[in-house]
C-alpha cells in the first residue's frame, strides 16, 4: 500500500484549494500522482481497514481499489484513489440507447460479482458511486470508506441486490417514478431475495419488454 505523509505546507495548500469534488465522506483533490481524498472526520476511519481492502486488488481484474493512505502529523487523514482520467458520470448513460444501458448494467453485474466472489461487498450502490471510464467501462468508485465491507453474511448481499434492482429500473427507465411498475411482470421485480442470475434475467426481460420500449419512446 502506498503511503503519503503530507508536510504542513502541502496540507495547508490542499485545504486552501477548492475541492475538485466534495462528497459525504470527504473532499477530493487532483494532484500529480492521482486523487487525494481528505476525510471530513478522519478519526472514524482506519488505515488498517483501508490496507485490508487494498490487499484484495491482485484478485480484481475489473475493479480498481484505492492505492494508499494519506497522513498528516502521523495521523491517518485520507486515501489515495485511482485517477480515472476523462471519466463520465454513470447518470450520463441514462438517456443513451436502451441497448447500451442494458449492456452497461450487465457490465456492472460482472463488477459486483467480482467483488462478492472475492470476499468484498458494496453496501451503498447508487449512481453517484459509479462512473464510466475513458474507455466507457463501468467502474465502482468510493471504495475506501464505509461503502465497501468484507463479505460476512447473506443479508449484505440481499441489500446489495435490492439496491441494484432499484438502479436497474432507474437506468432502464429514466423518470421511472412516473412509470407503472405493475406493467412489468417479472419474478425478479417482487422477489424477496434476488440472485445475480435473476438480475440477468430481469435485464434480458427489460431489453425485450414492449412496456419498456413504449416508455422509451416517450422520453426521446
Amino acid at each position: 500500500m502506498e503511503k503519503v505523509e503530507l508536510s504542513k505546507e502541502e496540507f495547508m495548500e490542499l485545504l486552501a484549494r477548492k475541492p475538485d469534488y466534495s462528497g459525504s465522506e470527504g473532499n477530493l483533490y487532483k494532484v500529480k500522482s492521482g486523487i487525494y481524498k481528505l476525510y471530513h472526520n478522519p478519526y472514524i476511519y482506519s488505515d488498517t481497514r483501508l490496507e485490508q481492502i487494498i490487499s484484495f486488488q491482485p484478485k480484481m481484474k475489473r475493479t480498481k481499489l484505492p492505492l494508499g493512505a494519506i497522513y498528516f502529523n502521523s495521523q491517518f487523514i485520507g486515501a489515495i484513489l485511482y485517477p480515472f482520467e476523462q471519466a463520465a458520470s454513470f447518470e450520463s448513460l441514462y438517456h443513451s440507447e436502451l441497448k447500451n444501458r442494458i449492456q452497461k448494467l450487465r457490465d456492472l453485474n460482472q463488477n459486483l460479482q467480482e467483488l462478492t466472489t472475492n470476499g468484498l461487498v458494496l453496501e451503498d450502490l447508487f449512481y453517484e458511486n459509479l462512473i464510466l471510464d475513458e474507455n466507457g467501462n463501468v467502474q465502482i468508485i468510493d471504495t475506501d470508506g464505509d461503502n465497501i465491507r468484507l463479505f460476512q453474511n447473506k443479508n449484505q448481499l440481499n441489500l446489495l441486490l435490492k439496491q441494484f434492482r432499484t438502479l436497474i429500473l432507474e437506468c432502464s427507465m429514466p423518470g421511472s417514478n412516473e412509470f407503472d411498475y405493475e406493467k412489468l411482470k417479472h419474478p425478479a421485480m417482487n422477489a424477496k431475495s434476488l440472485t445475480y442470475d435473476m438480475i440477468e434475467q430481469l435485464l434480458t426481460y427489460l431489453e425485450a419488454s414492449s412496456a419498456v420500449k413504449q416508455f422509451q419512446k416517450t422520453i426521446k
